[in-house]
């Protein structure tokens, strides 16, 4: 139990901070666990059970050298085909992201990143993946990485965004309607007050007319000299006031030029009678268009919003200038030159004329893409501090160190539940004052050196502290411990959090006794391990080898010396040594083949082809292996094997003549039953029924001369004729079939027995299954009469047995009979002379059934006759010709 909670707490402290050295004191780890390069074996448990993705890759050739449950389960391979991968068969590695982790990763923290993972079964999902670098064995760097699949967030967000998109496009259907109906509602006031303004206005204008006309007479006198008098003094104010109008136009163009050049925002202003647009030199800077003379169109501004957005935001502008309103704003994406989209903000003041026409608008536009990339990163930052802040909580609680966490800006203290497993103190709600919590369990000769070493450490600009002392134990007893803590500071360099451990150094030795029979019992498993792999290969029938092709040399199974009969000295054998036997015939197109695989992708190799045994003699060879590459694809081993296929079609020629021998045995022996049945049945008509005929024709002669016995000589022909069709009836039975189709099988069967019973001194019990009649047909069912038959007869003839038992049984598989007595035996070792055992086998064998007989002298006798279901047995369909 204490090895499964060390493996549990390192699986989960090691993927929090990525520190190989965090790992090793975790465990008390001595320098023989890491020469012996066992480290893996002590967290393997938790790694392959662990919920999440997570494989382990060596760094320098990006191989994957094992991999999890849940990653097999994640990306669709088996453990076995994921080895066999390198990293960038599920990575995209040419991913910006992957390239910037695989950068920042160190022994000293772990990075993350978001790429794209290919599955076996071909499809990407998007993972975020955590790597992290480690030292293993003999000092090779490895790599171990966390996959989690995001798929599902992803589309989880798209449906969120979805209904929101279809919530507001409902809205603005709504609001639209409102607005009609609002819009018709007050032309149709308008219009009532226009007329009535008319109407009223018809009265005033018939009597100021008539008043208009008499001043305007009086009026054109006196304006003539006005007039005069002011045309002088109008065209000096208006050479002046062109002038000043002039010099401002001017000034303003300039300031406009000015203000567009400084500005990151876009200034702009839109000319609505000329439709031009008039824009600063910052949308060159900040969306990558050039524009001549700084003059654009309304056209040109619309074909830079999306499609989907262009028809919605043209008709809020337009509503906008059809309006009162003296300002416009809206938010939209923009496309930039480069194809990219922007999303953008923009304000605007509308100027109109006397009549409240709009003439003119106004002003900027700017990209707040970043504002909102920075939104989302904050909130993401967020989500992943209290993820790390849960795990961390979950870390302290599972660890058996006394994981600790300071608030210096605060106060606050957490201590985590290991403190109390090491020291038996208990805790409460593990915050409080460090004073209270942690310091008051330090020996008071070491707690004023340990204070000073925290406030200075503190007070400097050092990013750790480190510190041995010693605890006392919640039973009296002084533990001595090591303490280590990581310094975080703001961006002045002051510290505001202090996260550290502590370790019970006590422990060390009994840990590291522990840990080295650990050591020495692995030794011992991979000792055995090696001498198991080594009897598995050397003792498979076919011949197996491994092609180191960088050495150019074979490992090759002993097999090789069985079946070729060429020397190997230690499994070893140059490559040009197997070349040289292949048959010349076949040597180069299996040459080509090969290294036309091995330039290939390809991770499979087969080929059939001859090959030259020791004594000259040719074998069919049928060769295939397991081609092994590189992360850069370059072929650098084969595993595979040599099968020599010359045997097994010898053996398969055999087996067709052994079946052929078997069919005619087989024929043989039915053709030697009928003529035994014809036999039998011939002697029955001779010696049974000939011979009861012969009396009865004796005793009728006798009758025909009279006298006084005459009716006597007929009373007893006539018994000895009924004894004869008695006897014919009998024979009649038992070679006749219209019992079965009248019956059924089971029917006939107990028939018989109950005949057998009544002129033999045996008593026979029959348990048949009756479903059988429904699903077989006629020529088996009158199959396995005969072999009833065949066997009662031979209980009755040689077995002398008073009780005998007959069972038919069936399931989807097969169709069982057995026949059990308890007469005399025999010994099924012996050969048996009579054919009726013959003639039950071959019955058997007809339609692919195994009869076999078990039985010894004085222990009865056992007949399991077992037919498989197979078609020929079956009732068929004579419409659809398919077996019911």
């Amino acid at each position: 139990m204490w090895l499964k909670k060390i493996i549990l707490e390192y699986n989960l402290i090691y993927m929090i901070t990525s520190s190989q050295r965090a790992v090793l004191k975790l465990f008390g780890a001595s320098k023989k666990l890491l020469i012996a390069g066992k480290l893996d074996s002590l967290y393997h448990l938790a790694f392959d059970n662990s919920l999440q993705a997570n494989i382990i890759t060596i760094v320098n050739n990006r191989k994957i050298i094992t991999a999890n449950k849940a990653a097999c389960k994640l990306l669709g391979y088996s453990k076995k085909e994921l080895i066999s991968k390198s990293r960038s068969a599920i990575f995209n590695i040419n991913d910006r992201s992957f390239r910037k982790m695989l950068k920042e990763r160190s022994a000293e923290g772990h990075s993350a990143a978001w790429v794209r993972v290919l599955k076996k079964n071909g499809k990407s999902i998007i993972c975020e993946i955590t790597s992290a670098t480690f030292k293993g064995e003999n000092g090779i760097e490895k790599a171990i990485t966390t996959i989690v699949d995001m798929s599902k967030s992803i589309d989880r967000q798209k449906k969120i965004d979805c209904s929101k998109d279809k919530i507001v496009a409902g809205n603005i259907v709504i609001a639209e309607l409102k607005q009609r109906r609002m819009d018709v509602k007050r032309n149709k006031l308008i219009s009532n007050y226009i007329t009535l303004a008319k109407t009223t206005q018809r009265k005033i204008d018939t009597s100021k007319e008539k008043i208009v006309a008499e001043n305007i007479v009086l009026a054109k006198s006196k304006q003539k000299s006005i007039d005069t008098k002011k045309e002088k003094v109008i065209l000096r104010n208006i050479t002046l006031a062109q002038a000043k109008s002039d010099a401002r136009q001017a000034e303003n163009k300039e300031w406009k030029k000015y203000i567009g050049k400084v500005s990151y925002d876009i200034m702009w202003d839109w000319n609505i009678i000329t439709n031009e647009i008039y824009v600063g030199d910052s949308i060159e800077e900040v969306f990558g268009y050039k524009v001549l003379n700084n003059i654009s169109t309304y056209a040109h501004f619309m074909r830079c919003l999306l499609p989907a957005e262009r028809q919605a935001i043209e008709r809020k502008i337009n509503k906008s200038l059809a309006s009162h309103d003296k300002n416009w704003n809206d938010s939209y994406n923009f496309r930039r030159y480069d194809g990219s989209v922007a999303s953008t903000v923009s304000r605007a003041s509308i100027v109109r004329d006397e009549t409240g026409k709009a003439i003119r608008l106004i002003g900027a536009i700017q990209d707040v893409s970043r504002l909102k990339e920075l939104e989302k990163n904050q909130q993401e930052q967020i989500l992943i501090e209290q993820e790390q802040s849960e795990v961390f909580i979950q870390a302290a609680r599972l660890s058996y160190d006394g994981i600790w966490d300071w608030n210096l800006l605060t106060g606050e203290f957490f201590l985590g539940d290991g403190f109390e497993r090491l020291f038996g103190n208990t805790q409460n709600k593990n915050t409080g004052s460090r004073a209270l919590n942690w310091g008051k369990y330090l020996h008071p000769d070491d707690q004023e050196a340990v204070e000073k070493g925290l406030k200075d450490a503190i007070a400097s600009s050092a990013s750790h502290w480190e510190e041995t002392c010693r605890f006392i134990r919640a039973d009296g007893s002084v533990a001595r411990v090591f303490g280590r803590a990581s310094i975080i500071r703001d961006r002045n360099g002051k510290a505001c959090r202090m996260i550290g451990v502590i370790h019970d150094l006590s422990q060390q030795d009994e840990l590291e006794e522990k840990l080295d029979r650990v050591i020495a019992t692995n030794i011992q498993q991979f000792t055995e391990y090696k001498e198991n792999f080594k009897l598995f290969f050397n003792s498979s029938s076919d011949v197996l080898y491994d092609v180191d092709l960088v050495a150019n040399q074979i490992i090759i199974s002993d097999a090789y010396e069985k079946e070729f009969g060429y020397k190997i000295t230690s499994n070893m054998t140059p490559a040009k040594d197997w070349v040289s036997h292949i048959h010349p015939d076949d040597k180069e197109e299996v040459l080509q083949g090969y290294f036309r695989v091995l330039a290939s992708a390809s991770t499979e190799w087969k080929c059939n082809y001859r090959f030259f045994r020791a004594d000259n003699s040719v074998a069919d060879i049928a060769g295939s292996g397991i081609i092994l590459r590189s992360v850069e694809g370059k072929a650098y081993r084969i595993i595979g094997s040599m099968q020599d296929i010359s045997k097994q079609r010898v053996l398969e020629e055999r087996l067709k003549n052994e079946i052929k021998l078997k069919e005619n045995q087989i024929k043989e022996a039915m053709n030697e039953a009928k003529a035994t049945e014809r036999s039998d049945l011939g002697k029955e008509l001779h010696d049974n029924v000939n011979q009861l005929l012969g009396a009865s024709r004796l005793y009728l002669a006798m009758a025909k001369k009279g006298g006084v016995n005459s009716e006597m000589y007929l009373s007893r022909s006539s018994d000895y004729t009924q004894k004869a069709i008695d006897e014919i009836r009998k024979l009649s039975k038992g070679l006749t079939t219209d019992s079965i189709k009248d019956l059924g099988l089971c029917e006939t069967i107990e028939k018989v027995c109950r005949d057998t019973m009544e002129i033999n001194p045996v008593i026979i019990s029959c348990a048949l299954d009756n479903l059988i009649e429904d699903r077989v047909n006629g020529k088996f069912k009158l199959n396995v009469f005969r072999i009833v038959q065949e066997h009662l007869n031979n209980i009755l003839k040689h077995a002398k047995a008073r009780k005998t038992s007959i069972r038919l049984t069936q399931n989807k598989k097969a169709i069982t009979l057995l026949i059990a007595d308890d007469g005399i035996g025999f010994d099924t070792h012996k050969k048996q002379n009579g054919i009726g055992i013959i003639n039950i086998k071959s019955r058997a064998a007809a339609y692919n059934g195994i009869a076999e007989f078990i039985s010894q002298p004085g222990q009865g006798c056992k007949l399991s006759v077992k037919f498989p279901v197979i078609n020929e047995l079956l009732k068929m369909d004579l419409k659809t010709k398919v077996a019911v």
